[in-house]
């Protein structure tokens, strides 16, 4: 969250033949808890029934069974014909990257930014007492790393609860072997230096029209109120 997935969604939605799912795993709205059978924060985290309920809820979304995720027509990035859909993934899924990628025959670019001002743009981090208290989670962590954790947890301020928020989701990713099969992007470098960046993207997954996302680039995407 906080990170510009907003801002890269909308520069792959230049592209011919692109749909948006739009942050499927965000349980503050009723009808995604409602749709994919996950009710709570902790069923985004490791459990038995966690990858077979994605895995219905991402096929049905795939199908056009949700309403909710079909762009009106008229709208903008709306397209009348679509073949590949791009599944923003925000508060979970980040140990699981391999699955989506094999599942779905996915492409994944994994979107990161310094956790300094992701924090000071985020508001809470309702996933942060969540990681330690699963089991399967927590035995990913050294001692030292829980150690430190929980003493944030307990007695840190805003920025220190969000830095270890930051390193507790990506600390599975990072760590994944499977990342040498992913686009890593920084959002840093994507705002600096965007040309070799949008080329790397068109070259990666077979887009043809830079010239559009290069100009995309210059427009603030549709979360910019939240920095005003």
């Amino acid at each position: 969250a906080r990170s510009g997935s907003t801002f890269l969604m909308e520069l792959l939605l230049s592209q011919k033949g692109i749909k948006s799912c739009s942050e499927p795993f965000n349980l503050r709205r009723p009808w995604a808890r409602r749709e994919s059978g996950l009710n709570s924060w902790e069923d985004l985290l490791p459990n038995p029934e966690r990858e077979r309920k994605i895995k219905n809820y991402f096929t049905r979304i795939k199908n056009g069974e949700i309403p909710a995720f079909n762009t009106p027509p008229f709208t903008p990035h709306h397209q009348f014909f679509t073949n590949r859909i791009v599944f923003k993934i925000l508060h979970g899924g980040e140990d699981i990257i391999p699955f989506f990628r094999k599942t779905f025959q996915g492409q994944i670019i994994f979107l990161m930014r310094h956790p300094v001002p992701v924090t000071l743009s985020r508001e809470s981090f309702p996933r942060l007492e969540l990681f330690l208290k699963n089991d399967i989670f927590r035995s990913s962590l050294s001692p030292q790393q829980i150690a430190v954790s929980e003493e944030v947890i307990k007695k840190g301020d805003h920025l220190e609860k969000g830095i270890v928020a930051w390193c507790l989701q990506n600390f599975p990713a990072l760590s994944d072997p499977d990342i040498k099969n992913w686009l890593v992007l920084s959002y840093e470098e994507l705002v600096m230096n965007p040309v070799p960046v949008v080329e790397t993207i068109i070259r990666n997954f077979d887009f043809d029209r830079p010239d559009l996302m290069l100009k995309a680039v210059q427009r603030p995407s549709d979360t910019v109120y939240k920095s005003d």
